[in-house]
């Protein structure tokens, strides 16, 4: 039994029209050439992006979807087992809501609300294939809509369904990574629930998009017994899974649109994805033919295969699609093994591939990378990220804060620093802490990033979001935080922090101006040269505000305490640093700890 997945079409109106050509021509010509049992599309089949920066569903592109569908009529000649992405859900009030395209304009929207389950007989085996719906409700718009999320009642659904089956096998599949959704707090995550169904054999997904195109091919076994395999997006790589399950061994090929002849050897199958909690390896051992499935535009006329260094050996084929070859498995007992294949059609397209098998437990390391993103909990990652930056930005005021009040009531000696780097260090800091003004303004930043709102505006039509750190409230429901986390890292490690580090120096400045004697810069290069960091930040920051105001308009612009007012507030700030600060203010960090005479620079 063989099967093709698909996923992260972005069918869009604005941008790149041969995704639309490209995916017709997928299920006019790849589909009846490869015959799958069914395809898989496993979300953001449209994209719900405008030209610029928002996000909603456009029945353009839902309609050009299902017209491909339809003329193609590849839902007659397979199963079309489709299933919405985060970008389906943009700005979807609700399920079946007139906004959820997805309800009319897909191949499985008219029969199932959310998730569903199909079973497939070949043979003797009945497989489940078993769609999870992880999007959110309300679906809000763009950035707020990344993770999914499923709550008590579908899992109950989903293990009603499971609960009825008499399957063999159970195929997972959805938009999200396991990594990426999010289940009831005090419920088991999603792979527990996955794993604890002992037929459940494989989970594949997509929605990462090879990361940007760090991981080529983003796999792992899990240790609740299955594999979970993403699939890069068909939108910029044009690439699609063929999958196969051979006597209950499970195959895949990650293959790009256009390559033809294409081939999986199902016997021995590829060690990568061996799978000793569920398959029994032994097969392979105990089998008497290689076996291969090859399809092409054209007839294959020739098959062969080699094993290490071996000769070439001619495959006979058993059916169009179906090759074999007899062997001695006994001779393989040990260790890892190559094994090379050769394709050609009669129209001379040839395809090779070479892939590593084994009988004795060997195993091959899956991408660490890939490993370390579908195993995680991503969302927990965010937070635990979010608290070491939040450490790192208000450590140091803390500590130096305390430090310069003991220093003041002479709890602790001056502070006698032999390295100027760490004597210049620590002046600027103990100079910072001491004045308030300064010092509480970045406190009450930090701590306005982590519990007071970011944002208020429309995030979803027709209802303003009230969006903080850890959430956001939105039509009287709360979306738990969970990108907003990884906005809120950028936010301390790449705008706060920094502005600590600039603000310490302009008030040292100060500081040696009033108390030190060193005579302000005059010269207008140099003035811009000492506060570029400064306009660095600035400009930085500017940008983003800029696109928020492009994104949401301009009132939630003007009221947007995270993105707007903090760009205002640090102007304040820098501004009190350099001309508002008076000597007197000086006179307390003068008394704490003794001047060393330095250059005169300022």
């Amino acid at each position: 039994m063989w099967f093709i997945q698909i996923t992260d079409l972005h069918i869009s109106k604005f941008k790149d029209p041969t995704r639309i050509y490209d995916l017709r021509k997928f299920c006019s010509e790849v589909i009846p050439i490869v015959n799958p049992k069914f395809v898989i599309a496993s979300g953001d089949l449209t994209d719900a992006k405008d030209a610029v920066l928002g996000s909603e569903q456009f029945l353009e592109e839902w309609q050009t979807y299902y017209k491909i569908l339809t003329e193609t009529n590849v839902m007659n000649k397979t199963k079309w087992l489709d299933l919405r992405g985060n970008h389906d859900n943009f700005n979807v009030q609700y399920l079946y809501h007139k906004t959820d395209l997805f309800r009319n304009f897909s191949s499985q929207g008219p029969f199932h609300k959310r998730s569903y389950l199909t079973q497939i007989q070949v043979d003797d085996s009945k497989f489940d294939i078993l769609a999870l719906d992880a999007s959110i409700e309300p679906g809000t718009k763009r950035p707020y809509n990344f993770f999914g999320m499923i709550d008590e009642e579908e899992l109950s659904r989903v293990e009603n369904m499971l609960q009825k089956s008499d399957s063999n096998y159970t195929i997972w599949f959805a938009h999200y990574p396991t990594s990426t959704i999010l289940t009831p707090a005090g419920y088991m995550n999603i792979r527990k629930f996955i794993g604890k169904h002992d037929k459940s054999v494989l989970f594949v997904n997509g929605h990462l998009h090879t990361m940007g195109t760090l991981i080529n091919r983003m796999y792992t076994l899990h240790a609740e017994g299955f594999l979970e395999l993403e699939l890069a997006d068909f939108m910029r790589t044009r690439r699609f899974r063929v999958a196969a399950f051979d006597n209950g061994l499970f195959s895949a090929l990650d293959i790009q649109l256009n390559t033809y002849p294409l081939a999986i050897i199902t016997n021995p199958k590829n060690m990568l994805f061996n799978n000793p909690f569920k398959e029994n390896i032994d097969l392979q051992a105990k089998s008497t033919h290689i076996r291969i499935l090859a399809f092409s535009k054209s007839s294959i006329v020739k098959c062969k295969i080699k094993i290490n260094d071996e000769e070439w050996k001619t495959c006979d084929k058993q059916t169009e699609n179906f090759f074999t070859v007899s062997w001695n498995p006994s001779k393989y007992s040990k260790g890892k093994h190559k094994i090379s294949l050769y394709i050609e059609d009669e129209n001379q397209k040839s395809f090779s591939a070479e892939q590593y098998f084994a009988f004795d437990g060997t195993t091959i390391s899956f991408d660490f990378l890939a490993r370390f993103i579908l195993m995680s909990e991503l969302t927990t990652i965010f937070q635990v990220s979010y608290i070491i930056a939040l450490i790192v930005c208000t450590l140091p005021l803390v500590v130096f804060k305390i430090w310069q009040i003991l220093l003041k009531y002479k709890k602790v000696q001056r502070p006698k620093i032999q390295s100027l780097f760490w004597r210049r260090f620590v002046q600027k800091y103990l100079i910072l802490c001491s004045i308030n003004r300064i010092y509480y303004g970045l406190v009450i930043m930090i701590i306005w990033t982590t519990v007071l709102p970011w944002s208020f505006h429309e995030i979803l039509d027709g209802y303003t979001g009230y969006v903080f750190l850890w959430g956001t409230f939105v039509k009287g429901k709360f979306v738990p935080g969970t990108l907003s986390y990884w906005y809120g890292i950028h936010q301390l490690a790449w705008f706060q922090l920094p502005l600590m580090m600039i603000l310490a120096g302009v008030v040292k400045r100060s500081y040696n101006r009033f108390l030190v004697g060193v005579k302000p810069e005059e010269n207008f290069l140099q003035v811009i040269k000492l506060n570029l960091p400064f306009l660095a930040l600035l400009f930085a920051e500017g940008f983003l505000a800029i696109f928020y105001l492009i994104q949401n308009g301009f009132i939630p612009f003007l009221i947007a305490p995270l993105r707007v007012w903090s760009l205002i507030y640090s102007i304040i700030l820098f501004y009190h640093a350099h001309f508002k600060i008076s000597e007197s203010c000086f006179q307390s960090s003068a008394r704490i700890f003794a001047i060393e005479n330095e250059p005169k620079q300022s």
